[in-house]
């Protein structure tokens, strides 16, 4: 799959007075703009071509940033203006309409452009192609629902049947058919040749299946090493004590043998080593049932669905077909994908993590966060040397100063910002050559030069 699409016309009314002259996904995280690790993705992936939706009011400043921009040599980045605000459907479907080469790709990759995470781009075009489906959705788990829009799941896919597995006679049950056969003839033959009353073939065929019983000849001397039929009590002690030490049982090198009576049972092996338990496999890709865009947490909702909820991640994988008969204007979210499951179409949704690994940058919490989540994700592929994390969540740059008795606790600071002496802030961003008073507390304020 060669082809995405990024829409990026959004206005970005949620973080003015940043966005009145940089459009959203321009916004810098503070090192490189956001849509620049996007493309940083989708060029990992294998995509050669990236059509970015805008306005036509932005395209001087999406132009300057495409011709800056490292990828450009090694993607695609086709502008795509619209001079009215078409929505997200109308968009894709006039994007379609005037290239012809997305109507002829099998998918498209779709996202929106504030997003950030760690884009599994490669999984979503594996499980899209395994399927053989026409519309791929992600979606996380969330406690509350009502911010984003939510996706009510049904089970998994089935796995397709293969000729092999459909058919009774397969290889393996023929290759167990003719071992039973074989073992079955050799015990008849060895019946008929030692037996000639017809009672006793009657009896010895119906056990035919059995191996011939052969007295076991018990001798009181446990001599080192079986001879013949003689059981070797400390060869069966040594088997057994090296079953258990296999379990993780810890014996004692002249402990006794564990007997099933004993009082310390045995003690398994732990099976996780401190890693992020993820959900069995056949539960990451769900059927889609319902798409309900920002529902209300009311009395009838929390009645209908319970906990966890899971949400609209905003990645998409579709077939160019599904977009060519939307109306303009349109959504995606809240009028293409209801119409579609209407319709009956087959939808599935990948799991890609929680509220914790992905974040709507459309807000100002939403920002800072995923500013920190791009820096950890892709900080170092991106060169982001000059940018840390610290433990209260703050995403710094090296050229920004922070007095030592300040205290800040998730905020994002820019090249040049300064904090004074005894100051508090929380969930505030800090432009270069802002003024912040000192002695006072702030909280989810933005701080730019001259304010």
């Amino acid at each position: 799959m060669h082809h995405a699409i990024i829409l990026a016309g959004g206005q970005g009314e949620r973080l003015r007075p940043l966005t009145n002259n940089v459009p959203k996904p321009l916004l810098r995280t503070p090192v490189v703009p956001i849509i620049e690790y996007q493309l940083d993705a989708l060029y990992e992936c294998g995509v050669h071509t990236v059509y970015i939706l805008i306005h036509a009011s932005q395209y001087s400043t999406f132009s300057e940033f495409v011709h800056q921009c490292d990828l450009r040599h090694a993607l695609t980045i086709k502008l795509v203006p619209e001079a009215d605000y078409l929505g997200t459907g109308g968009a894709l479907a006039r994007c379609i309409w005037d290239h012809g080469e997305l109507s002829r790709a099998p998918g498209v990759l779709v996202l929106n452009g504030d997003i950030a995470c760690s884009f599994p781009f490669r999984r979503m075009l594996k499980v899209y192609s395994k399927l053989d489906c026409r519309c791929l959705l992600t979606h996380i788990s969330v406690n509350d629902v009502t911010q984003y829009g939510q996706l009510v799941l049904g089970d998994a896919p089935k796995k397709p049947r293969t000729s092999a597995t459909s058919e009774p006679s397969s290889e393996a049950e023929s290759l167990t058919d003719s071992l039973l056969c074989s073992t079955s003839d050799a015990s008849s033959e060895k019946s008929d040749s030692t037996v000639s009353d017809l009672g006793a073939s009657i009896k010895s065929s119906s056990t035919s299946g059995l191996p011939p019983r052969t007295p076991v000849r018990r001798k009181p001397s446990t001599s080192q090493g079986s001879q013949g039929d003689t059981v070797d009590v400390r060869q069966v002690k040594r088997i057994d004590a090296y079953h258990r030490l296999v379990m993780g049982s810890r014996i004692s090198r002249y402990a006794p043998g564990h007997r099933p009576s004993s009082p310390t049972p045995v003690i398994p092996r732990p099976t996780s080593s401190g890693k992020k338990i993820l959900p069995p496999r056949e539960k990451l890709v769900r059927a889609v049932l319902r798409f309900v865009e920002k529902p209300r947490n009311d009395r009838e909702f929390r009645a209908q669905y319970q906990p966890p909820y899971y949400a609209n991640a905003g990645l998409y994988v579709l077939h160019p077909t599904l977009l060519l008969r939307c109306l303009s204007p349109c959504s995606l979210e809240h009028d293409v994908i209801p119409a579609l499951l209407d319709a009956g179409v087959s939808a599935y949704s990948l799991h890609i993590g929680t509220d914790a690994d992905w974040s709507d940058m459309g807000t100002l919490a939403g920002l800072i966060r995923g500013c920190r989540l791009l820096h950890l994700h892709r900080g170092e592929r991106r060169g982001a040397t000059c940018v840390r994390v610290d433990s209260r969540g703050n995403v710094v740059d090296a050229q920004a100063d922070i007095h030592e008795h300040a205290s800040v606790h998730g905020c994002l600071f820019y090249a040049g910002a300064a904090v004074p002496d005894n100051t508090y802030l929380e969930g505030c961003i800090v432009l270069p050559g802002a003024r912040i008073p000192a002695g006072r507390s702030h909280y989810g304020e933005i701080f730019m030069e001259g304010a």
